[in-house]
């Protein structure tokens, strides 16, 4: 059995001197075990396609908000809208000639005149939606030669105009040439030293004018000022990474720099938000670190609403009020800071045996929870178990 208890809600405003969630996880027997507890500063809200919405399916894959506010959502089913109430379908119309797709879209990404880029990874499908008309157009891919069976990609722009698929185990970068309608391999990006391979990732660093670039031989740097691709064997500017000698052995496939001008590589998936947060998230984690903070899990251990459980978390979204939006496998969540913490109370490990029937924050700010059959169960304000002697006297 799981229980939110908003301690405002039951507690005298006297005995308040700082807000707090507390999530219980009333699970198994008290004498278990020692109790569990996690902080948290931030509570999730899960929408999933049981809650009468519309979500067409739980496995979420992108994101991206529009010029009006509406979220575009991208589905292992295809492409929905939310409003904040409602989520919109949106069909094939097998009368155009490109209708939308109608299997995952894995990314979603804002282009210009309002336009949103749309990717279909499984189909190797990429164009061009406007979000008011509900036109499409596929963008061709023009290779030099056929892509291999099992090509992975990733879309991204470089927050200037230009927009590239990075291709791994093709080994190129395609840019959108809007002039032919077409993603093409005309890029400096792409003279690469002989048998070296693009890999997924790659990034702009818009303050010295330079594309970072992953490769299966170390990092790559393409500067635009002097036209020229850095690299291990040739580095004038003496890059500490390019000559990192144990990403020469082992190749990267990711690559981030935060907004304090810090590098991450061989993570998973790296998000920024505006305040300075820094989140790692992929297969079975989502790290958060505040500024100037630790790193921290977050991922639910039960079903709850006020926690994220997921296997995969697929993306991770900032809208223009500063909402953070989270794409899974099991739902999408979006959450907001909170002003106290959140914490997860997890009794024992067995669920099911217990029930919480009322609580109280004392003035010292402990918490006195009344149970089902198990007494008063105290706990400090850390959460530290102890006991006490109500029943004594009786």
């Amino acid at each position: 059995m799981l229980l939110l208890v908003s301690i405002d809600t039951f507690t005298h405003a006297a005995a308040m001197n700082h807000r707090r969630l507390l999530l219980l996880a009333l699970a198994g027997m008290v004498a278990a075990g020692p109790v569990a507890a996690q902080f948290f500063s931030r509570s999730f809200h899960r929408l999933t396609t049981a809650d009468g919405r519309g979500l067409r399916t739980n496995v979420v894959l992108s994101l991206c908000q529009d010029t009006r506010g509406f979220m575009w959502v991208g589905t292992s089913a295809g492409l929905q809208r939310f409003d904040g109430s409602r989520f919109v379908s949106f069909h094939p119309n097998v009368s155009q000639a490109d209708p939308l797709p109608d299997v995952g879209i894995e990314q979603i990404l804002a282009a210009d005149s309002g336009r949103l880029w749309l990717a279909s990874h499984t189909r190797h499908e990429f164009g061009l939606f406007h979000p008011v008309s509900l036109q499409y157009r596929r963008i061709p891919l023009r290779t030099s030669r056929p892509l291999p069976p099992r090509s992975e990609f990733r879309l991204w722009t470089d927050g200037k105009g230009g927009t590239f698929i990075s291709v791994l185990r093709y080994g190129k970068v395609l840019r959108y040439d809007a002039a032919v309608g077409a993603f093409t391999e005309q890029t400096p990006l792409n003279q690469l030293p002989p048998g070296w391979q693009h890999q997924r990732h790659a990034l702009y660093d818009a303050r010295q004018r330079r594309y970072w670039l992953t490769t299966d031989s170390g990092l790559c740097v393409y500067d635009e000022a002097s036209r020229q691709l850095w690299h291990r064997r040739y580095n004038p500017q003496r890059l500490p990474l390019l000559a990192d000698s144990l990403l020469a052995r082992h190749g990267v496939t990711e690559f981030f720099i935060d907004r304090q001008r810090r590098s991450y590589h061989e993570m998973d998936e790296c998000f920024q938000t505006a305040d300075g947060s820094l989140w790692i998230y992929g297969d079975a984690n989502l790290f958060h670190q505040p500024s100037g903070g630790s790193f921290r899990l977050y991922r639910s251990q039960y079903v709850d609403n006020f926690g994220i459980r997921y296997e995969t978390v697929h993306q991770l979204y900032e809208d223009r009020s500063g909402m953070l939006w989270v794409a899974t496998d099991q739902g999408l969540y979006y959450s907001t800071d909170m002003q106290g913490d959140v914490v997860n109370l997890f009794l024992s490990d067995r669920p099911g045996e217990i029930q919480v029937t009322d609580i109280a924050q004392l003035n010292n700010h402990h918490y006195w929870l009344s149970t089902w059959g198990k007494g008063v169960l105290a706990f400090d304000e850390r959460f530290r178990r102890y006991e006490v002697p109500l029943y004594r006297q009786l």
